[in-house]
């Protein structure tokens, strides 16, 4: 027997609507503001119905130790709910426990929070409010930057005087405690 096409073609998009809006969404290289301390980088965040999952590389010393706290946080930017960690996967030892880093300097650990309400554009991680980990302004866009990479971060953090000298990210630059926004970057090759 064989269906009349317009209902068949409408039970097909319902269908494929509803498989499509339940799906995770990722995000590759999110586009963020700023971080007080570029050994930490989000290499991903995943969402689904239920979690926003952000995906960590640390790139520190091998020698060297860190401590994830267990208070770490995302919240939207501008204030608003905090959303505590409810789980993470690739912390071998767990919340509030030194790790140390391996031979190649490098970590990877995702911590996973409660799904951020849909009228969040932009959201803060905060990893305690003493520690250096912060990132600000985490948008659900990939990263497309001006800037080449390998110029980003923190290259002078403080003075005497405790000012934030200079920071270079994909759309602002941070010089002397003040933030300057990206217009054109030109990057001369050969220098």
């Amino acid at each position: 027997m064989m269906l009349p096409k317009k209902p068949f073609l409408s039970l097909l998009i319902i269908l494929l609507t509803v498989i499509t809006s339940s799906a995770q969404k990722v995000i590759n290289n999110p586009v963020f503001s700023s971080t007080i301390d570029a050994a930490i980088k989000i290499e991903r965040i995943e969402l689904t119905e239920s979690t926003t999952s952000l995906f960590f590389k640390v790139t520190f010393p091998s020698t060297g130790w860190l401590i994830i706290d267990s208070g770490c946080y995302i919240q939207p930017s501008g204030g608003g709910m905090k959303y505590k960690s409810i789980g993470s996967k690739g912390l071998e030892v767990g919340f509030n426990k030194k790790w140390m880093m391996p031979d190649s300097g490098v970590r990877h650990f995702e911590l996973i929070y409660p799904k951020l309400d849909a009228s969040v554009s932009k959201f803060n991680f905060i990893e305690s409010e003493t520690s250096k980990w912060k990132i600000y302004d985490i948008s659900f866009v990939s990263k497309k930057s001006i800037l080449p990479e390998d110029l980003m971060g923190n290259w002078i953090t403080k003075d005497n005087n405790g000012k934030w000298l200079l920071g270079l990210y994909d759309s602002v630059a941070i010089y002397n405690n003040k933030i300057w926004h990206y217009e054109k970057v030109n990057v001369l090759n050969n220098i």
